[in-house]
This record gives C-alpha cells, structure tokens and sequence, in this order.
C-alpha cells in the first residue's frame, strides 16, 4: 500500500452564501458541502495511506480556522505554522474585506519540507478565479519543496504529480466516506452526517 509523505486538502466546509440583496439569485453552494464531523472522519479512513513522516496542508477559511485545528489533531497530526494567500480582491462584510484565505501546514513523525534552498513562504500572492479555485502557485511550491508521493483531497482537476481523490475526478485512492451527489434538480444537499468514528472505536477497522 502506497504510503503519502505530503497531503493536500480542501474541505467542503458546510457554508452557505451569504444573501445579498445585490446578489438576490444565490440559492446554495456550487458545490456540495459536508458536515463537520464528516470532515473529521475523513482522517479515520485516511490513516492506513499516511506515511509516518507525513506534512499535511490543510484549506480554510477566516469562519472555519478556529474549526480547521480540530481537524488537524483529529487526522492526527501536528500544527505547524499558517500559509496566507493574499487574493487581492475579495467580499467586503461586516467592516472588512475578505481577501485573504489560510493554508494550514501540520505534520505527522518529523517536518519533511524542504530546510534548504528555497523556502516555503507563509505569504503568496495570485489573483483569485472562480470561486474556491485555488492558486496554481501553491502547486508548484509544494512540487518544489515537498517530497512524493502526494495526494489532494477533495481535488478538482488531475495534476501530474500527484495522486487525487474527490467527486469530481477519478480518483486514485478508495475512501468509505460518501462522496456528494447533485439532488436531481440540480442543486447540491449537504453531506448526511455518518458517524465513522463510533465504528472505528467499535472495532470497525
């Protein structure tokens, strides 16, 4: 069994559009989300492809930081530091504008990212797309700085170099988790909640 010694990860936080009266036609998320506790079982099917020294980068949001170090320990690993990517536009609310989003770096047995040369930034910079399109930057400082084999989680294109799973590629690996499905009408339904975990201290694997 392949074991991943780098990780990349964009959750499907459960969140909704903010309702605009500018914007009055949003009706859900263009993609489908998944509830919290789904995210963290995530971690429990994860572990058997973990390589003992792993480095995991981990996606979130200002709302879902606090959220996004429980994760963390759940898929057992360690916080390290906060990447930032600067958006250079974003959604002014509440006194602020959002352009920024976070990537968080943990890691499993010992840091394996490049200590030489070339470092990581914990700052970047690239204009933001569509939405939740992440930056073709980050991809090649990792390529650059990280070591394989890679997985993405939740991934959305195919990228030479690493390994995928998700529901909108074909993926590589075998997860239990459910993956989304679009309702018949089109629009996306949150994950249901399974309780992975309560099998796992039960015996399950």
């Amino acid at each position: 069994m392949k074991k991943y010694q780098t990780i990349l990860a964009d959750p499907p936080w459960p969140m909704d559009f903010i309702k605009l009266k500018r914007r009055p036609n949003q009706v859900n998320m263009p993609y489908p989300t998944m509830t919290m506790q789904s995210i963290r079982n995530v971690g429990i099917d994860l572990r058997p492809l973990v390589d003992n020294n792993c480095g995991l980068f981990l996606w979130t949001t200002h709302k879902y930081l606090p959220d996004a170090f429980g994760i963390v320990s759940a898929w057992g690993f360690k916080y390290h530091c906060c990447l930032t990517w600067d958006k250079t536009n974003g959604l002014s609310l509440c006194g602020f504008t959002r352009k920024t989003e976070f990537l968080i770096y943990a890691y499993r047995g010992r840091i394996n990212v490049n200590q030489r040369g070339q470092f990581i930034p914990t700052l970047f910079t690239e204009k933001l797309t569509t939405h939740s399109t992440k930056p073709s930057i980050l991809y090649e400082i990792l390529e650059r700085n990280t070591p394989e084999p890679r997985l993405e989680l939740f991934a959305r294109n195919k990228r030479e170099g690493w390994d995928c799973w998700g529901n909108e590629v074909d993926s590589d690996i075998e997860l239990e988790i459910p993956t989304p499905k679009p309702t018949v009408n089109g629009i996306y339904k949150t994950l249901p909640e399974v309780n992975y975990l309560s099998e796992y201290v039960n015996g399950g694997k």
